[in-house]
């Protein structure tokens, strides 16, 4: 038996008796912590799923120790700028000791019950549309088209014609080189005098 429990924003799989390294937490070794965000919860026989969570259903833990993780080397570097620098940097764990999977066989019975009374409300619906659908295909059968009447074919849709911009000539791109402006070949200082 296992469980999927989301822990300071991160998920977990945890058993009974299992030891999880998580991020470090504001107790002291040897406290009780209890996890009600559980997502999952698997049994031998069956799997239950939460939306987001499970009600009723908690993780027991204790505070093993606080730890840290080995040392990360954090190197920074900039070519031909003399520019280097070098940290250390040591993540802070908690040990937690899972302890039991609580609210478990409450839950699955009542799991069971309800699964079983789903189950039935979901077959009679199924069976109400499918004899709506036997219908309405018998009610379709008995219609008959109305004689004398053909329905139209679809017309083919023409290509579109080629527009003047695709014939046009490119602009010249050359630069530096300007135009004299649209008064008639005349430049800005004629155009004041």
């Amino acid at each position: 038996m296992y469980a999927l429990v989301d822990i300071k924003g991160k998920q977990y799989k945890v058993e009974k008796g299992s030891i999880i390294k998580i991020d470090r937490l504001n107790s002291e070794s040897g406290d009780k912590l209890e996890f009600d965000s559980v997502l999952l919860v698997s049994d031998e026989d069956e799997i239950q799923v939460g939306q987001p969570f499970l009600k009723g259903i908690k993780i027991k833990a204790t505070v093993e120790d606080h730890v840290l993780d080995k040392k990360l080397i954090v190197f920074k570097y900039k070519k031909r700028k003399g520019y280097r620098k070098k940290q250390g940097h040591r993540q802070k764990y908690t040990l937690l000791k899972v302890e039991d999977i609580a609210g478990l066989k409450s839950e699955t019975k009542a799991a069971k019950s309800q699964s079983s009374e789903t189950q039935a409300t979901v077959t009679a619906e199924k069976a109400k549309a499918a004899e709506t659908k036997v219908k309405t295909k018998a009610s379709a059968a008995k219609q008959k088209p109305k004689s004398g009447v053909k329905p139209k074919a679809p017309v083919a849709k023409r290509p579109a014609p080629k527009s003047s911009a695709a014939k046009a000539k490119p602009k010249a791109s050359v630069r530096g080189a300007s135009k004299p402006s649209a008064a008639k070949g005349k430049t800005k200082t004629q155009k004041k005098a």
